[in-house]
Formats: C-alpha cells, sequence, structure tokens
C-alpha cells in the first residue's frame, strides 16, 4: 500500500511542500508546517505538521477522519520521498568524494614510481649501477604501496556489495601470524622492521584467514607509515579471558592523539599524525574493524597504550 500511495503522490506531481499547502489551502483552507528547529513531530511524519485551526469539524469524528486520514496518508508519502531524496543526494556526494580521493590515491605512488625507474634508467646509462640499484629500490617499494591499496579497494568493493562471504575456522593464531609475517622479510632483514612477540596464549581463535590477513595487513601498513624512526618496531601479545582470544598489536610510534580516537575507524578519516602522507587513504582501520565484526570480532584502540598505537583485536574461541 505505501508503494501504491507514493507511485499515486509521483504521478500527481506533488513532490515538494509548496506544492501540497496549495492544495490543502485550496481545499480544505490547511496547511502543512515544518519544524523550525528540525524536531521531530512524529516518526510517522517527521518533522511535518498539518495546521487546520481555520477547520470547524464540530466534533463531527468521521468528517475529521475523512480529512486528517488522507492528508496523514499524503504528508507521510511525502516525507518518505523526500527522505529518499535526500539520501540519494548524500550517496551522490559521497560517490564523487570517493571516486577523487581514489584517483588521487592511485596517482601518486604511479607516478612516484615511474620517476624513479626513469631516473634507474639515466643511472645505467651513465654507468652508476649504485644510484640504479637505489632507485630501483624505491621503485619497488612505491609498486608495493600501489598493491595495498588495490588490495584495499578491492575489499572495499566487496564490503560496500556485501559481498563478503567467510570461512571461519579454528586456526592456531600465533602460526596464522609467522605466516603472514613472511612478506615483510625483505624489511626485517634490512634492520627497518623489528617484530617481537611477547607473552602469547597457547590458544586458537576461530578467523577467516583472509580477513584476519587484511586486518594484520592494515595494522602493520599503518605503522610503518606513521612511526617516524629508523627502525619500526611491532609487537604482538595475547591473552584469554570470557571466551575470547584478545592480540593485541603495538608500535613504538607517536600514537593515536585523544583528539582522533573516536574518530579513527570512520570512513576516510585521517588523523593528525597523518600530514601529507600520501600513502594514507583514510580506508585501512575502516575496512580493519568492518572485518573484525564480519568475523564476529571487534577491533578497538587500547586507550591505556602509551608508548605509541596499540589495538586489541578479540576473537571468538571454540
Amino acid at each position: 500500500p505505501e508503494n501504491a500511495a507514493a507511485r499515486k503522490i509521483a504521478a500527481a506531481a506533488i513532490i515538494n511542500i509548496d506544492a501540497l499547502n496549495d492544495i490543502l489551502k485550496n481545499k480544505y483552507g490547511a496547511a502543512v508546517e515544518e519544524s523550525i528547529t528540525g524536531k521531530y513531530f512524529s516518526d510517522f511524519c517527521g518533522p511535518y505538521k498539518i495546521s487546520s485551526a481555520a477547520v470547524n469539524f464540530g466534533r463531527n469524528y468521521t468528517a475529521e477522519a475523512a480529512f486528517y486520514l488522507p492528508v496523514m496518508i499524503i504528508l507521510a508519502v511525502f516525507y518518505a520521498l523526500k527522505r529518499r531524496e535526500n539520501e540519494a543526494y548524500r550517496l551522490s556526494l559521497n560517490m564523487t568524494d570517493f571516486v577523487s580521493k581514489i584517483s588521487h590515491q592511485l596517482k601518486t605512488p604511479l607516478s612516484s614510481s615511474l620517476l624513479h625507474l626513469e631516473l634507474a634508467e639515466k643511472h645505467l646509462e651513465t654507468g652508476e649501477s649504485e644510484k640504479a640499484q637505489g632507485d630501483i629500490a624505491l621503485a619497488h617499494e612505491e609498486a608495493r604501496s600501489l598493491a595495498f591499496l588495490f588490495e584495499n579497494y578491492s575489499v572495499l568493493n566487496r564490503i560496500f556489495s556485501d559481498s563478503v562471504v567467510l570461512n571461519m575456522q579454528e586456526c592456531d593464531i600465533e602460526q596464522e601470524l609467522l605466516l603472514h609475517l613472511r612478506s615483510y622479510k625483505t624489511r626485517m632483514d634490512a634492520g627497518s622492521l623489528k617484530v617481537s612477540f611477547g607473552s602469547l596464549a597457547e590458544a586458537s581463535a576461530l578467523i577467516d584467514k583472509w580477513a584476519f590477513y587484511n586486518i594484520i595487513a592494515n595494522l602493520i601498513s599503518n605503522s610503518l607509515k606513521y612511526v617516524k624512526k629508523p627502525v619500526v618496531e611491532i609487537n604482538f601479545a595475547s591473552k584469554t579471558a570470557n571466551g575470547r582470544l584478545t592480540l593485541s598489536i603495538s608500535d613504538n610510534g607517536p600514537g593515536i592523539s585523544e583528539a582522533d580516537a573516536p574518530k579513527i575507524f570512520d570512513k576516510f578519516y585521517k588523523g593528525s599524525e597523518a600530514g601529507g602522507e600520501f600513502r594514507s587513504s583514510g580506508l585501512g582501520l575502516f575496512i580493519a574493524r568492518t572485518l573484525a565484526q564480519k568475523m564476529d570480532a571487534e577491533l578497538a584502540l587500547n586507550r591505556e597504550y602509551n608508548n605509541g598505537a596499540m589495538f586489541d583485536l578479540r576473537m571468538r574461541m571454540k
């Protein structure tokens, strides 16, 4: 019935408050008022209400019902259409902003990578092989950043399209961490990344491996971007309580400010430490928390940690 009414209202071109008021004034001597403060009069019609002081029904309830019922239905349908119109406009703005940000995030590392490759080519032509190797290493680093951005956008697309299908299984978390950390071997061998393990609980948790790897990858990526020290130190520790295994991931960076803390899991939010960091998309923590929730887990910032940033991933145990 609501959809049928909406189609009839749309067909009659009652699409704005002025058109609706003209009809009510001419036929009933009534009007629709909108709350100045935006406060809702009712969940049924939102911030709109009918003002009909000029209409005298003489307490004829049949006449009142005959007047109010169709007008209230019209008003409710109008409010529903207005909400959909506003939502469509908001989504349109978000999409435009999203495409703009994606373009910028992908363009910067791509351009930088090409520049380093061009420099490497020139250095090879002049016999400066050592400089060429350095430029190739930098181009490789930019390419890795680009690949990580593509992976995050791919995950984001799956999240937005609600096509994330997880394969939950009981896994040894320490073993899964060791497997994932192999991808950082070059950094660890070079001494720019130091990974340590604190007290680890001998317990398994229910996870989806793909989601778990993406969560850990985004947390490590944040540390690599924001820890402005020669050596980035990341520590893993875990404990069990109340049927949950909590994995804590900490670093030796600047930490999260009190101002940033409430918003760091918001889409596209970049903390004060991001500055001009082009590799920061403002999506990493949003993706990590969303994937954690889909695993029936919880990812939270540990505000009691003062030596950097620490995140706690609480997972279900079988």
